[in-house]
């Protein structure tokens, strides 16, 4: 095991013990009960201490960078009639959001997320600055860079079970065939208007 991979496993054990991805997504369920889910996290993070702050951040940039791939990239781009890199970005920090049901559904099955068909825009830019504001009030430093490293081992392995999407298979988000055997469900709903 060369350098770099004992450091990324360091960094993965340090954030998993501050909080488990349980306890993770039991927040991000706890946030879905206010109105507004990202002032939600603002106020469950101000409980944690500031490890698990950002240990929260580290499971946000993991989760959302399990979500990238085009078939997802797919569905935001039909839910919403567009979607740019950046609208791609902040769908996927909306996606977390959601919650881990949905999340992980549409890890596994992007087009489960017709179910959010004709729901306002899940887009949530502000999302991803919760933990980074929290943990700033807190000590009054920027969030550590190791918050946006990769996943280690441990949170590879969880998130490859449930994938079945990557980015190398690029598609025409307006190609009706490509889109009704990708995503039949949003397609048919899509390519209808």
């Amino acid at each position: 095991m060369n350098q770099n991979n004992i450091s990324e496993c360091a960094v993965e054990e340090s954030f998993l013990t501050a909080m488990s991805s349980d306890d993770f997504w039991e927040i991000v369920q706890e946030c879905k009960t206010f109105a507004d889910p990202t002032a939600g996290a603002k106020d469950k993070l101000a409980e944690l201490q500031p490890q698990q702050v950002a240990a929260f951040k580290w499971h946000l940039e993991n989760y959302v960078g399990a979500a990238y791939s085009y078939d997802i990239w797919g569905a935001a781009y039909m839910l919403s009639y567009w979607c740019s890199d950046d609208g791609f970005e902040y769908f996927r920090y909306g996606l977390v959001s959601q919650g881990r049901a949905t999340y992980e559904e549409a890890l596994r099955n992007p087009d489960s997320l017709v179910e959010l068909w004709g729901h306002p825009d899940i887009s949530n830019e502000e999302f991803c600055y919760a933990a980074a504001e929290v943990y700033e009030e807190m000590t009054g430093r920027e969030l550590p860079p190791e918050c946006w490293s990769g996943p280690g081992p441990r949170w590879s392995a969880y998130v490859s079970g449930l994938s079945t999407s990557t980015m190398r298979h690029d598609w025409d988000f307006n190609n009706v065939i490509e889109g009704k055997k990708r995503l039949p469900k949003l397609s048919a709903l899509y390519f209808k208007e």
